[in-house]
């Protein structure tokens, strides 16, 4: 049996921007940790992509020795149907009762066109979607 796989343009010269580049100096650009994994997740905030349970999954590495940094970068006004503004807030509301070491390795970034920049500094991309 055959399979055949095509990239759509704008996919391919998505992949070609997020070649490898210079993490460290990338990061320190961006304001991000050098001293741990970066886990990146980039979308819209809504129920079915479950940031809630990455930030979970996140505590629990934290709670288990493993630091890493968490990104979560993406849309939270209503431009889409599906964005959840209260569930961003939510998820904002849960990292400032953080304990201050903890807190300072979240970050949330609005929607960006630069969002290649972040793909490329981290080190996991993460989308729990249902």
């Amino acid at each position: 049996m055959k399979t055949r796989v095509e990239l759509a343009p704008q996919v391919e010269d998505f992949l070609r921007r997020l070649a490898p580049g210079p993490s460290r100096a990338l990061r320190l650009a961006l304001g991000l940790p050098t001293d741990r994994p970066v886990i990146l997740f980039a979308s819209i905030f809504s129920r079915r992509k479950q940031p809630d349970l990455l930030l979970r999954a996140w505590q629990t590495m934290l709670d288990a020795g493993h630091p890493a940094a968490l990104m979560f970068v993406g849309g939270t006004g209503a431009r889409c149907h599906e964005i959840d503004e209260e569930l961003a807030a939510q998820l904002r509301r849960k990292v400032s009762g953080l304990d201050e070491a903890t807190r300072r390795h979240v970050r949330f970034i609005d929607a960006t066109p630069h969002i290649d920049a972040y793909y490329r500094a981290a080190d996991i991309f993460a989308l729990p979607s249902m």
